[in-house]
C-alpha cells in the first residue's frame, strides 16, 4: 500500500511539474524547423524567416509583436543599389546578438539539418541570400 502510495504521489508530483512548465513563459519565439529543398531560398524563406520578417520582407511576421525588437526590413537591403551579399551571408550563419535583437545562427541550425552533407548548409545560406536580394526596392 505504502509503494502504491509513493508511485501515485509521483506521478501526480510529475504531472504537476509537467503543467507549469507548459505554462511558464521562456520567452522566446519558437520555429518549427521543417525540411526544405536547398536550392529554394524562397521555401526555405517562407519556412525559416517569414513568422518574423513577414511574408513581403518587411519585419511583420506573426512572430514580430512578441520579439523585443522589431524584425529588420529585409526589402532595403541594398545601399546605392549594392546588395551586401556577404554581410547577409554572414548573419544568416552567425545571426546576432545585439541591442536587445536576436537573429538564429541558420549556420548552425542547417548544418545539425544535413549532417552527411555539410556543404549543403552553404547552400542553403547562399540561396537564401539570394532570394533576400530579389526581394529589395526597386
Amino acid at each position: 500500500m505504502f509503494k502504491s502510495f509513493i508511485t501515485l504521489s509521483t506521478i501526480l508530483l510529475l504531472a504537476v511539474s509537467v503543467g507549469f512548465a507548459a505554462d511558464s513563459p521562456t520567452g522566446k519565439v519558437v520555429i518549427t524547423i521543417d525540411r526544405t529543398q536547398a536550392n529554394d531560398g524562397h521555401q526555405m524563406y517562407n519556412s525559416y524567416c517569414a513568422a518574423c520578417h513577414g511574408a513581403d520582407g518587411r519585419g511583420n511576421g506573426s512572430a514580430a509583436a512578441t520579439l523585443k525588437t522589431h524584425p529588420a526590413d529585409l526589402t532595403n537591403l541594398a545601399v546605392n543599389g549594392k546588395f551586401p551579399e556577404s554581410h547577409v551571408y554572414s548573419i544568416l550563419q552567425f545571426g546576432t546578438e545585439r541591442n536587445n535583437s536576436v537573429m538564429p545562427a541558420w549556420g548552425k541550425i542547417f548544418r545539425n539539418m544535413d549532417t552527411s552533407h555539410p556543404i549543403v548548409a552553404d547552400q542553403r545560406m547562399s540561396n537564401l541570400s539570394q532570394y533576400l536580394q530579389k526581394l529589395q526596392k526597386r
